[in-house]
């Protein structure tokens, strides 16, 4: 990865960003401590994202007319704290055994 893009990608407040590919298929994940909208802005109106953006044009099935990828809705995550929830009548069985 360019240190250009690692120095946007800091100033952006990205963290734990991974990028995924299986052959067409390119997905990526990241934290961001601005939120995603203020982040998305950042990196939008930033020269060396829409260079390295252009870049990678052919891995990506659209690019919008800012020069942004195509972002997906989030369906479904899971953080693991169960704890707001009540137990499942299963889960009653297992413990009393």
């Amino acid at each position: 990865m360019p240190a250009e893009i690692l120095n946007l990608i800091a100033e952006a407040g990205i963290s734990n960003y991974t990028i995924w590919r299986h052959d067409d298929i390119v997905v990526s994940e990241f934290d961001t401590k601005l939120g995603f909208e203020e982040t998305k802005q950042l990196l939008g109106s930033s020269m060396v994202q829409r260079n390295w953006t252009a870049r990678l044009a052919h891995l990506f099935l659209k690019i919008d007319a800012d020069g942004d990828p195509m972002w997906l809705e989030q369906v479904f995550r899971y953080d693991g704290d169960l704890s707001d929830r009540p137990p499942l009548p299963i889960e009653k069985k297992l413990s009393d055994s």
